[in-house]
């Protein structure tokens, strides 16, 4: 925590060394190991439902198709005024409602437009996740730092340590104790 010591509440978190959370690193990533099996059938069926966006591509058809229809009412609204004298208060207020309804799909546009980079963007995380995974054959022993860049999103540490991986899996791991002997450090 940066800031354990400056205000009158205290942070309560502990001190925690590296090589403590490399070993729970270890020891979650093995749990993943022994389950790898059943992990990879599940994400099948998340990949099948990132992949499948045919319901996100009606919707956006049916908003674009919306947008136009909203185009050419103000278009013929604005045509129609120039060539002839209207009611200038009707005609704002018809032209505004017709303005608000097409900001309104651009929104809904925009909305689903950023949903289809995020399952991209998980999509992309879940591949690389797996793609790791599958080419971990043996359980680790060792800390591996670029298992750890390409495989955790964070890490929380509070009264255990929890690795939060980039599919979404989240591992707790129970803090390993320290004990100094004379100059020495031993984990428990």
């Amino acid at each position: 925590c940066n800031h354990k010591f400056k205000n009158e509440k205290k942070c309560k978190t502990p001190h925690i060394y590296e090589d403590q959370i490399k070993e729970a690193f270890i020891k979650a990533f093995n749990s993943l190991i022994e389950n790898k099996e059943e992990i990879m059938m599940g994400y099948e069926v998340i990949l099948e439902e990132l992949l499948d966006t045919t319901k996100l591509e009606k919707k956006v058809a049916t908003i674009q198709n919306e947008m136009e229809i909203v185009e050419e009412l103000l278009r013929k609204m604005v045509d129609e005024n120039s060539r002839k004298a209207m009611d200038q208060k009707e005609y704002s207020k018809k032209y505004n409602e017709l303005v608000e309804r097409y900001k309104k799909a651009q929104d809904e546009l925009n909305e689903i437009e950023e949903k289809q980079q995020e399952n991209k963007v998980r999509k992309d995380s879940i591949d690389t996740f797996i793609d790791r995974l599958k080419s971990q054959e043996t359980i680790l022993t060792d800390f591996d730092e670029a298992l750890w860049t390409s495989t955790i999103d964070k890490v929380v540490i509070e009264d255990d340590i929890i690795f939060h991986f980039k599919d979404g899996t989240e591992i707790k791991q129970e803090k390993i104790r320290t004990r100094w002997f004379k100059g020495y450090k031993a984990l428990d």
